[in-house]
């Protein structure tokens, strides 16, 4: 008894199967493209995030002059005689106007201890056009001391570094260099006496002109008042150059009468 007749024809030619798929490809990715409208619109709102990280910026080392390395040397010299020439001196306790006295520079006393050198930097050297953008202080007894005898006194000469003594060789600074786009800035300095209260300006060189005492401050040529500084916004180093552009790590600074 024959149940199942099938019948099996071998014919050749390619075989394809048609399946009922849709083609449309319009809807695709539909979800992607509102989630990046969304992120516009969101921006437009709030505005993207501005990144206002401070960073520590060290001295980047130099391989040439007295003090080749990373250190940072500020040597202040006050005027120690004014006839019938100027003398200068690296001493607190040598100045003709608002002097210290031994005791007062050797055991701290009050007057002295609230003394200060204000380093302020700017965006240009034009007084009438610049913009400060930040303060570095140098207490007065953070200076080096010097050993006589018995005597230890502290001088108006900075040795800064890594180690020993820290404050005032940092620069704290934003990490976004597009923040401001500012790579170089220009610095001055000031002493302010705690005895007198007063301040004195200082000057990047013995320039005859600013001998002459006294000195109207307005007569000073810009360039004698600053040094410059550029920062590295790739590996947070600073370098400090002269205004002839020479790269500099012990830094002269002389009072104005």
């Amino acid at each position: 008894m024959d149940v199942n007749k099938i019948k099996i024809i071998n014919s050749p030619g390619d075989k394809s199967i048609v399946l009922p798929i849709g083609e449309n490809w319009d809807l695709m990715n539909r979800g992607d493209t509102i989630s990046i409208e969304e992120a516009k619109i969101v921006d437009g709102v709030i505005g993207k995030p501005t990144n206002y990280e401070l960073v520590r910026y060290s001295m980047k080392p130099i391989t040439s002059g007295p003090f080749p390395g990373s250190k940072l040397i500020h040597e202040f010299y006050f005027i120690t005689q004014d006839t019938p020439s100027f003398a200068f001196n690296t001493s607190y306790t040598g100045q003709i106007a608002s002097n210290f006295t031994t005791a007062e520079v050797q055991y701290l006393a009050k007057n002295f201890f609230k003394s200060f050198f204000k380093i302020d930097f700017y965006d240009k050297i034009d007084q009438f056009r610049q913009k400060i953008y930040f303060t570095i202080i140098l207490p007065a007894y953070s200076g080096k001391k010097v050993v006589d005898g018995a005597t230890t006194l502290y001088t108006p000469v900075f040795e800064l570094d890594h180690v020993g003594t820290q404050e005032g060789y940092y620069i704290y600074w934003y990490e976004d260099e597009s923040l401001f786009n500012i790579n170089e800035m220009y610095f001055r300095v000031k002493f302010f006496n705690g005895k007198t209260g007063q301040y004195s300006v200082f000057v990047n060189s013995l320039d005859q002109d600013l001998l002459p005492n006294p000195t109207p401050l307005k007569s000073v040529k810009d360039e004698n008042l600053y040094y410059k500084v550029e920062f590295d916004y790739v590996n947070f180093e600073y370098i400090i150059k002269d205004l002839n552009d020479n790269v500099i790590n012990v830094l002269t600074w002389y009072q104005l009468p």
